[in-house]
This record gives structure tokens, sequence and C-alpha cells, in this order.
């Protein structure tokens, strides 16, 4: 609950200021478009992610 109230915290007090200088209509097109960008990264992830992982899997237990 905590993580979850202080993303919300913080990004309440983000998007005042960025509202503030970008306009709200252009705020709201850009963070979408954020989103969405993000949304497609499962379609790599799906296709390649476990050859990342299997790739990197030294380095994290090495580091673990």
């Amino acid at each position: 609950m905590f993580v979850r109230n202080g993303f919300g915290t913080l990004t309440a007090m983000c998007l005042s200021p960025w509202i503030a200088r970008m306009g709200l209509y252009n705020t709201i097109t850009l963070s979408g478009c954020l989103c969405i960008a993000v949304s497609l990264l499962t379609v790599p992830m799906i296709i390649w992610g476990r050859r990342c992982r299997e790739w990197t899997a030294a380095r994290y237990l090495a580091m673990a």
C-alpha cells in the first residue's frame, strides 16, 4: 500500500508542472504514447525474453 500511495503522490506532484508547461492535450497525448510504447515491449519480450535471460544469467548470479 505504501508503494502504491507513494507512486500516486509522485504522479500527482509531477503531473501538475508537466501540464502547466506542455498543456493538457500535449501531456495526455505524450503520456498515452509512452504507455503504448511500454505496452508494446511485451511483444519482443515474448519472442526474445528467454534468450535475454539466458544471456544475462551468469552476470545475475555473480551479482546475487
